[in-house]
């Protein structure tokens, strides 16, 4: 009796792959070529019109109370806009070896904001706003941070 050759782990191993391709590639293709309609379901080409709240249509965007005014910076003594960009460098100095240390005080206080207008949020801020500080510093820079827990 002749003997049939063995299956390979390569040859197992790409046949798995090429039906695991085939098996994604065809839920793919029914929804790109309607390759569905062999089953005698109906299909409608094109967007479909929103009807009520239910369709797309009814999504207009921010709607309400989000569109009203803008939150003071007076009032809470902050501008979260401005933190974008407003770095804390810390106070420089140079320490006997050469390194450059850079010293930091943050204090954390518990202060009511005002996050929307009319909304206000018991927070506890760091240096007076939330979120706190941005430290920057440089790689290899001594670093000395000082917390106060002023609540």
């Amino acid at each position: 009796m002749k003997r049939s050759p063995a299956l390979s782990r390569r040859a197992l191993l790409g046949s798995a792959a090429l039906v695991g391709l085939a098996g994604c590639a065809a839920p793919a293709q029914s929804l790109v070529s309607g390759a569905h309609l062999a089953t005698g379901e109906a299909h409608q080409t094109g967007p479909v019109p929103p009807t009520g709240d239910l369709g797309h249509g009814g999504h207009t965007g921010i709607t309400g109370n989000m569109l009203q005014g803008d939150v003071d910076p007076a009032t809470n003594g902050f501008d979260p806009s401005a933190m974008l960009t407003d770095f804390d460098y810390g106070a420089v100095s140079t320490l006997p070896s050469g390194q450059t240390l850079r010293e930091y005080t943050i204090y954390a206080v518990d202060k009511t904001i005002e996050i929307a207008p009319g909304i206000s949020f018991p927070a506890w801020t760091y240096n007076g706003r939330v979120p706190g500080p941005t430290l920057r510093c440089t790689e290899g820079d001594r670093v000395r941070v000082t917390f106060t827990n002023g609540s």
